[in-house]
């Protein structure tokens, strides 16, 4: 007689399985959860942290618009006090080259001191660097033997070669030191006729001077760029700068005198 075949490992497997089939639903669920909450909850949350930072940079930003607003409200209720520091500021750092009121210093106080300039050479290079017309090309490098603050600015370059007394020679370098443009001298060689101490004899002097110039900004920066106040030395130094007022230039009126007819085209 045949015997129907009993699958036994079967019905134990489909037995095993049913014992899962009730977590099924919370394990789906709870996975669909971690799922939406990485996908869709975590950036939400990350895109309301930068918000806040944004915000709060955005007060402090505000905070710093709403100070310069306050600080260029003081300074246009100061207007001549502006205009006069930036005369000084012009006599300090010329906006464009300058070498015609250097070399007119030049022989001021060669008058002034008494020595007597021999020989004026102005380096070519230095007058090409910029255009002299307030464009920013940046200065060239300086000589391995220049000063320290050649490079931070522009300078014009003259050498000078002198003859004089050697207190003479001080009064006309103390006369540059103290005239309001900023300078430095470099190559400062001496030689004398004499070998008497005391600075009796004629001496012989070659100089080197590095007038510096800045070209004015051509942009007015960003809005939230704070204003950069004058400390109390920078005033200092302005205020010590004697400007020339540009009144005085015309108050030489011309003097009465008889000027003969009212109209030269008038008929005799």
């Amino acid at each position: 007689m045949n015997l129907p075949a009993i699958s036994v490992p079967k019905a134990g497997i489909s037995l095993g399985v049913s014992k899962y089939i009730p977590f099924a639903m919370p394990v789906g669920s709870l996975v669909i959860s971690i799922l939406v909450a990485y996908f869709v909850i975590w950036p939400k949350f990350g895109e309301v942290l930068s918000m806040r930072t944004s915000n709060q940079q955005l007060e402090v930003q505000a905070s710093q618009l709403n100070e310069k607003a306050q600080t260029l409200t003081t300074l246009s209720q100061d207007k001549p006090t502006l205009e006069k520091q930036l005369a000084q500021s012009e006599q300090l750092l010329p906006s464009k080259n300058g070498i015609f009121p250097l070399l007119r210093e030049i022989e001021v106080a060669s008058a002034t001191s008494g020595v007597l300039v021999e020989k004026v050479d102005v380096d070519p290079k230095s007058l090409s660097s910029g255009g002299g017309q307030g464009s920013g090309a940046p200065a060239p490098p300086p000589d391995k033997n220049a000063s320290s603050v050649s490079g931070l600015s522009p300078a014009v370059v003259v050498k000078v070669a002198l003859t004089g007394g050697y207190r003479s020679f001080l009064d006309f370098l103390s006369y540059l030191y103290n005239g309001s443009r900023v300078i430095s001298i470099d190559d400062l060689s001496l030689t004398s006729s004499s070998g008497k101490e005391g600075g009796g004899g004629v001496v012989r002097a070659a100089i080197t001077i590095n007038a510096f110039w800045r070209p004015l900004p051509t942009n007015l920066g960003t809005l939230d760029k704070p204003v950069d106040k004058l400390s109390s030395a920078e005033v200092g130094r302005l205020n010590a700068v004697v400007t020339v007022p540009t009144e005085q230039a015309s108050s030489s009126a011309v003097p009465q005198v008889p000027m003969g007819r009212s109209d030269l085209f008038a008929p005799f």
